[in-house]
């Protein structure tokens, strides 16, 4: 999978100025760069929330964004997004939560064939017992786990996170970072995060694409990054690290 030359505006406001970037498919990618440059509006328009202004989208050597619209939706059924907040469905339950895109996206109808996949999932995410809790009931860690269940349901080829672990305390967020791990270990998923938690990025990601002023500056394994010469790249992560000692963080 790969993006090429998006360009994406806001009125006269220039966000992304042609970034390029390849995934490697079943790899974990991360997107970082500082607050406001773009990251999340890339995602965005990789899964089609947005439409770049300018740009290819190629999927398996097929171009996206120049398809028909039909055809368009049937290869985004391949993506999986998890938002920042989870967006789960407050009325709903958390097994309704997790069925919907079975029934809604897949058509599936089969009622036997839903719980046993809802199980599957809740039982994969550590939370067997809480098909028939509401999200309010569930603290922002667990919400994070059902999120992550409803979109493995889907069984997508390409899973994009948003800021997956904003608002959790280290001990949860970094389990979210080892389910990530998991996730593309298991079942072989094509990852690609966008995250804050550059210590984290440097532990599980295969590979690492910094985005600034519009493009993707470097990309390339987490130690090829760590000897970066770019000077807005090297003091981003010194400032990452300069608070904490990290076993194997990066050697600056």
């Amino acid at each position: 999978m790969a993006v090429r030359n998006i360009h994406k505006s806001f009125g006269k406001t220039e966000i992304l100025k042609g970034a390029t970037i390849d995934f490697e498919e079943g790899k974990i990618t991360a997107i970082i760069g500082q607050s406001g440059t773009g990251k999340s509006v890339l995602i965005k328009t990789i899964i089609g929330v947005m439409d770049a202004d300018e740009g290819e989208i190629y999927f398996r050597d097929e171009e996206v964004t120049t398809a028909s619209s039909d055809r368009r939706k049937a290869i985004r059924r391949n993506f999986g997004y998890l938002f920042q907040d989870s967006a789960l469905f407050d009325s709903l339950t958390v097994y309704d939560n997790i069925a919907f895109p079975l029934v809604e996206s897949l058509g599936m109808r089969d009622k036997k064939k839903i719980a046993e996949i809802v199980a599957e999932k809740l039982e994969w995410v550590d939370l067997p017992d809480v098909g028939r809790k509401m999200p309010a009931e569930l603290s922002g860690g667990m919400r994070k786990r059902i999120g992550l269940a409803r979109t493995l349901a889907s069984q997508p080829e390409v899973l994009l996170f948003d800021e997956p672990t904003t608002g959790l305390d280290p001990v949860l967020a970094e389990s979210i970072n080892d389910l990530i791990v998991r996730v593309n270990e298991e079942f072989g998923i094509t990852c690609i995060l966008i995250t804050h938690d550059i210590q984290a990025t440097f532990r599980i990601s295969n590979y690492i694409g910094f985005l600034y002023d519009g493009v993707i500056q470097e990309f390339g394994h987490p130690d090829d990054l760590s000897s970066t010469s770019h000077p807005v790249l090297r003091k981003f992560i010194m400032n990452s690290f300069s608070d904490l000692e990290v076993t194997g963080c990066p050697d600056m």
